[in-house]
């Protein structure tokens, strides 16, 4: 009798000695291709896909939406389960992971980091990406959240197990704060099946004048199981019930302007700010005496980030290094011109960047209370380089500043790839804190989808930022240049005497923030770690077809304040 137990090759690709199709790497687009094609019977199964390395899995998502869409795809294996570091200390007892590329003679062949490729460390402690792909891999899915008639379909994606053996709930929340909770009872659906839940209660039927209405939904263990205590979430999901607004901004009345030398001084009840002029930085902005920014490093158009372990395989820090230049060019305004329109006092500044042949043009409203609006307008005329890592506006601020508070995707990092388990709510965290341990320094602690955030002192003093719409975001007491390994990280190539092997602490931390507010920047990619880049609705092209506009305002406050009520004015 012959073994009927289904045999899977890689290596025979389609030939007939393998029951199931088991490819390496290839991409969402390629494996939906394969589940279209009529004439292909075998169950596909990626034996390696979403190649962990560093900050990575991007797209994940993607991947999913395509896999559970066609029976025949029938998911994949993530290279790898965890990161292959040995524990090391530094001189001063600081704790690090060594990799391969740390040990053997001058002249050993060598891949560097690359077995740090793993969804959890090598302690097995998780990382985002971990996150991430539990809220992907959920079998438990609510789907068509109905404002209309309150309710919710639920689908229950797993083999064997009815949907009755869990607890169900669900939270409203209103700009973040909780307004309602609620059961949802006898939810029972077969494998495969979808269960509609009855009426939800408490959900706003009228749009507030302010406000962002949001749901959350929630599946988790009644009896205790291996590994799993009563209560644990196994399934998750948020929806909007109404999208955030806010009022028109009310009527202010114009800064004063001063031209002295080189500097326009804009001053108005105990606040004031300087531009230099032939910068273009806001240098100086003070509040109730408290100087915010540091060293005179206001705000100035940014395109760099510290590149991860996937921009090195697609060798990115070489291809887009025109950006990097951009970045690190000494400010030097084009054009600087201010004047006055109604109650408004301006202060408008354009950047050229010939490296890339791209322009800026910055739009400073300032008003007498310390308010300035600042609108941008980027354009990439040049198309010398395929792709823009990031477009924003870098700054530095004072040490004082030492609490983060947002209303966006959180409460772990997140990126345009890699943020469906990050759900949209309020977050406060230590700056000193912002710093995600890769093994190999690279970008971390991006947010995304931000509505506003604010930045304080002990005092509870400091400074909110606005979103027009909504913006991205990185602030650290670790510079940018403290993550950044250059344009090799030498992986692949025999040790020499001048290999530089980083370790996450290698990276020191400053006494001030390096903050970054964002129009964007591209994803962290994951199909593959040597030449894959992020997919492109995760990429930022130039061209005069891509121009970007994107605003917000400052706004500081004192300790007395309570700045949540200015961000429904502003």
């Amino acid at each position: 009798m012959l073994d009927s137990r289904p045999i899977q090759y890689e290596r025979a690709g389609l030939e007939w000695n393998t029951d199931i199709y088991c490819p390496m790497y290839s991409s969402p687009q390629s494996i939906e291709k394969y589940a279209q094609n009529k004439e292909m019977t075998r169950p596909l199964i990626l034996c390696e896909y979403a190649h962990a390395m560093g900050n990575s899995l991007g797209n994940f998502q993607d991947y999913w939406d395509v896999i559970e869409k066609y029976p025949i795809l029938q998911g994949g294996c993530i290279w790898d389960w965890v990161d292959q570091g040995f524990a090391a200390k530094t001189s001063d007892g600081r704790k690090y992971w060594n990799y391969g590329g740390d040990y053997g003679d001058t002249g050993t062949p060598s891949d560097g980091n690359f077995c740090i490729n793993g969804v959890v460390y090598p302690d097995r402690s998780i990382k985002p990406q971990t996150i991430e792909m539990g809220k992907v891999y959920q079998n438990i899915k609510f789907i068509k959240f109905d404002p209309q008639t309150c309710t919710v379909q639920i689908r229950n994606d797993f083999s064997f197990t009815d949907l009755n053996k869990y607890d169900f709930h669900y939270v409203v929340r209103d700009h973040g704060k909780e307004i309602y909770k609620g059961q949802m009872d006898n939810i029972n659906a077969a494998p495969g099946k979808t269960a509609t839940s009855a009426f939800l209660q408490g959900i706003p039927k009228e749009k507030n004048t302010t406000g962002d209405v949001r749901i959350e939904f929630y599946a988790t263990i009644r009896n205790a199981e291996p590994f799993l205590p009563v209560g644990t979430v196994i399934a998750r999901e948020q929806t909007y019930v109404h999208p955030f607004f806010k009022k028109e901004v009310v009527r202010m009345d114009p800064a004063k302007v001063d031209e002295v030398f080189s500097q326009v001084v804009f001053s108005g009840d105990d606040f004031k700010a300087t531009f230099d002029k032939q910068s273009g930085l806001l240098t100086s902005y003070i509040y109730k005496k408290q100087e915010y920014i540091h060293n005179g490093q206001g705000p100035q158009p940014f395109f760099w980030r510290a590149p991860t372990d996937n921009d090195y395989g697609a060798k990115l820090p070489t291809r887009l290094k025109a950006w990097r230049e951009a970045s690190y060019q000494t400010p030097k305004a084009e054009s600087f011109n201010v004047s006055k329109d109604g109650d408004k006092s301006i202060v408008k500044v354009t950047y050229r960047f010939p490296q890339v042949d791209a322009q800026w043009e910055i739009t400073y409203k300032v008003f007498a209370n310390g308010i300035i609006k600042v609108d941008n307008r980027f354009v990439a005329e040049g198309t010398e380089t395929p792709m823009i890592p990031r477009v924003g506006l870098r700054m530095q601020l004072s040490e004082i500043l030492n609490d983060l508070t947002y209303y966006g995707r959180g409460p772990e990092e997140n990126y345009r790839d890699r943020r469906t388990s990050q759900f949209i709510g309020e977050y406060t965290t230590p700056i000193k804190d912002l710093y995600e341990p890769y093994i190999r320094p690279q970008e971390n602690e991006h947010r995304t989808d931000i509505y506003w955030c604010a930045l304080t002192t002990k005092q509870k003093a400091g400074l909110l930022f606005i979103a027009d719409r909504t913006f991205e975001l990185n602030a650290s007491n670790y510079l940018l240049g403290s993550l950044d390994s250059g344009e090799t990280i030498d992986n692949g190539a025999p040790r020499t005497n001048e290999t530089n092997h980083r370790h996450l602490t290698d990276p020191q931390p400053v006494k001030q923030v390096d903050m970054f507010i964002d129009y964007r920047m591209m994803g962290v990619g994951g199909d593959n770690s040597w030449g894959a880049i992020a997919h492109e609705p995760y990429l930022i092209r130039p061209g005069v077809e891509n121009a970007i506009e994107y605003g917000f305002s400052i706004v500081p406050f004192d300790k007395k304040a309570d700045y949540k009520n200015l961000i429904y004015q502003y």
